[in-house]
């Protein structure tokens, strides 16, 4: 499947969701680890859970 979207762009979004007490902890699933590493280069708020 192709997206237009950049994961690291919804993953500051979920960041926000995060910040503003929508929802306690935030992960990633099915992610390779250049995917993994690109996303905790890139964020305040490391993944709570890789599955």
């Amino acid at each position: 499947m192709y997206s237009d979207a950049d994961y690291v762009d919804s993953w500051k979004e979920m960041e926000v969701a995060v910040r503003d007490g929508r929802i306690r902890s935030i992960g990633l699933s099915n992610f390779n680890k250049d995917q993994i590493n690109r996303v905790i280069g890139n964020s305040d708020i490391k993944p709570a859970v890789l599955q």
